[in-house]
């Protein structure tokens, strides 16, 4: 990773998290993509050519889960890493191992949970 931006999909049916996420994340100097749906993100995925570090994604949306959209991207990208954002239980997201970021949150908590994962990439 060194050298380049790491590269964030956001993909949240809500547009307010999705744009404050969005925003926060590229102020802090990463490459973002966002989408609205798991269909409009696969495409982005498909796109980016497995140049994705991490997909930051919401648990529950419209037609498919956040676990089943993980699932369908690291077909496409197997090392990319992710970071389960729910408004829901935590739980969901712990019984298969993905980190998890509580909505609510906040620029520091999203800022140091994203760190966190990607630390582990170098």
């Amino acid at each position: 990773m060194s050298g380049t931006k790491p590269t964030i999909l956001v993909v949240d049916d809500e547009s307010a998290v999705r744009r404050i996420a969005g925003i926060m994340l590229e102020t802090a100097g990463y490459e973002v993509y966002t989408a609205e749906s798991a269909a409009e993100g696969i495409a982005i995925a498909e796109g980016l050519q497995c140049r994705l570090n991490l997909l930051l994604t919401d648990m529950i949306m419209p037609n498919v889960d956040g676990h089943d959209l993980i699932l369908t991207i690291r077909r496409i990208c197997p090392q990319m890493d992710t970071l389960l954002v729910t408004g829901y239980a935590p739980e969901d997201g712990r019984e298969r191992n993905y980190p998890i970021l509580p909505k609510p949150f906040n620029k520091d908590q999203l800022l140091g949970a994203v760190k966190q994962i990607l630390d582990k990439q170098i």
